[in-house]
């Protein structure tokens, strides 16, 4: 009885079988092509941090100004600019005048929003009783005056019991209504500019 259990604890430790799996679907399924040379990203690196410190502490006119700075030249200005970050309440008024400004002369700028899952037990047509994990409790958008000169997409990432992101989602329901992703509204703005069908893969 005491192997029996311990063979069982491990298995459920260490789930071998999904590991199999999702090695197989990984070599099955995964294009390591690199990134479009039409991307460009420019990242908050260590170097970046020493410099101006932790994010939390920078002033929201760093943003405009890399927003100003990309905009200048209408020629080499880029299709779509994607800030992934998320400024949902705001922080002054004289910062938040100069980010929305940038926004609004860009005219091309997509922010991160957060999805808020909560779980919660719900009832299908059937009268059938289920526990949703992925309940939408509320979505986090950029905030009041900034929401009115940029587009958002939710940039949650979901994320595998082995510590991988094998997976996205395109669109989410919230109160009767599909919100995009943040990667597919930028792709949607780049598409559209570029005057390209979208393209998207089959799940």
């Amino acid at each position: 009885p005491v192997i029996p259990a311990v063979v069982f604890i491990l298995f459920v430790l260490f789930m071998p079988f999904y590991v199999m799996e999702a090695r197989v679907s990984d070599a099955l399924y995964s294009q390591l092509e690199g990134t479009s040379r039409n991307i460009k990203m420019i990242t908050v690196d260590e170097e970046t941090l020493a410099e101006y410190g932790t994010f939390t502490e920078w002033s929201r006119e760093k943003c405009a100004e890399l927003i100003n700075l990309l905009s200048m030249d209408e020629e080499m200005a880029p299709a779509v600019i994607g800030m992934d970050f998320l400024f949902v309440s705001e922080a002054g008024e004289y910062v938040d005048k100069e980010l929305i400004e940038a926004c609004q002369n860009a005219e091309n700028v997509v922010f991160a929003s957060n999805m808020v899952y909560r779980g919660d037990t719900k009832q299908d047509e059937n009268g059938v009783v289920y526990y949703d994990s992925w309940n939408v409790e509320m979505v986090e958008e950029p905030f009041e005056g900034l929401d009115t000169v940029v587009s958002d997409g939710f940039a949650n990432v979901h994320i595998a019991t082995d510590g991988c992101v094998r997976y996205t989602k395109l669109t989410e329901n919230y109160d009767g209504t599909e919100k995009d992703s943040f990667a597919y509204v930028i792709y949607s703005k780049y598409m559209d500019a570029a005057g390209q069908k979208e393209v998207i893969p089959q799940s």
